[in-house]
C-alpha cells in the first residue's frame, strides 16, 4: 500500500495495474508446489490442487490490487481512476498467468519433486524479473498475446499431468 500512496494518480499507469494484477503467479505457482508434496492418486486430484492453487493467488492478487487502488483513491482525493476494461485485460492475462505458474510447478512436482519445483519457479520467477525491469513499458500492449501464450503452457502443462499420473480406474 506505500506504493500507491506515494504515487497517489501515477498509480493507474496501465504498466503497474498490469504488473499488480500479476502477482497471483507469485502466489500459484509455490501454492501448487506445495500442494503436490504427496503425489495425486487422480487427474481430478491433481486439478483440484492445481484449481486451489489458482485460486489462492488470484485473491491474493485482487486483494492486493484493490487495496492499492483504494488507496490511491483515497488518500490523495484523485480525480480518476482505473481503466476498467484495460485492468480486466491485465485480470485475464493474471489469471492464465497463475494457472500456468500452478500447472507447470505442479508438473515439475510430480515430475521431479516439489523442492526441483521450487527451484524452478525462483529461475522462471527470476526471468520474469528481469524481463519487467528493461521491458516494462511494453506490458500492456502484448495482453491478449500473453493470455495466449500463458493459457497454451497451462494446456501443454496439464497434457504432460496427465501422462504422468495413471489412469483412473473404473469403479467395479
Amino acid at each position: 500500500m506505500w506504493w500507491p500512496y506515494l504515487r497517489g494518480a501515477e498509480f493507474f499507469d496501465p504498466v503497474f495495474l498490469t504488473a499488480y494484477a500479476c502477482l497471483g503467479v507469485l502466489f500459484a505457482g509455490p501454492a501448487a508446489a506445495q500442494g503436490f508434496e504427496e503425489r495425486p492418486r487422480t487427474m481430478r486430484e491433481a486439478m483440484m490442487r492445481i484449481g486451489f492453487a489458482v485460486l489462492y493467488g488470484e485473491v491474493m492478487a485482487m486483494l492486493i490490487l484493490l487495496a492499492g487502488i483504494a488507496t490511491a483513491l483515497w488518500s490523495r482525493k484523485v480525480p480518476i481512476g482505473p481503466d476498467w476494461l484495460g485492468l480486466a485485460q491485465a485480470g485475464g492475462l493474471g489469471l492464465a498467468g497463475s494457472a500456468a505458474m500452478a500447472s507447470v510447478a505442479a508438473w515439475f512436482a510430480i515430475r521431479f519433486s516439489p523442492n526441483a519445483a521450487r527451484g524452478a519457479l525462483r529461475v522462471l520467477f527470476l526471468g520474469l524479473l528481469v524481463l519487467f525491469f528493461f521491458e516494462s513499458r511494453w506490458l500492456p500492449d502484448v495482453l491478449g498475446r500473453g493470455t495466449s501464450v500463458c493459457s497454451g503452457i497451462a494446456v501443454l502443462s496439464v497434457f504432460a499431468i496427465a501422462r504422468a499420473i495413471p489412469a483412473e480406474q473404473p469403479a467395479p
